[in-house]
């Protein structure tokens, strides 16, 4: 049984970028409808998963890392030099 799509998004774009995507979409064999379609469903499963992830961190009291820690993790070469409290 074939999917039954009841509503319309417009969107504003350049005619460049019209073109050059409808041209991408054809010649993967795909229509642009289906392309955005699976870009937006995808994108919706990927953010409530993010969100299930997000919930599931804070119930248990855990916070999210902030982005110096992380860059500090990226630069340190032991575990325990993520946590220092000196600024690298």
């Amino acid at each position: 049984m074939a999917d039954y799509y009841d509503a319309r998004l417009s969107l504003k774009l350049t005619e460049e970028l019209k073109s050059a995507y409808a041209g991408l979409c054809k010649a993967r064999g795909v229509t642009v409808s289906e392309k955005l379609r699976e870009f937006m469903s995808k994108d919706l499963a990927d953010a409530l998963q993010d969100d299930r992830q997000y919930k599931a961190v804070h119930v248990v009291g855990v916070k999210k890392t902030d982005r110096s820690q992380a860059e500090k993790a990226d630069k340190c070469e032991k575990t325990a030099d993520m946590f220092s409290s000196k600024s690298s």
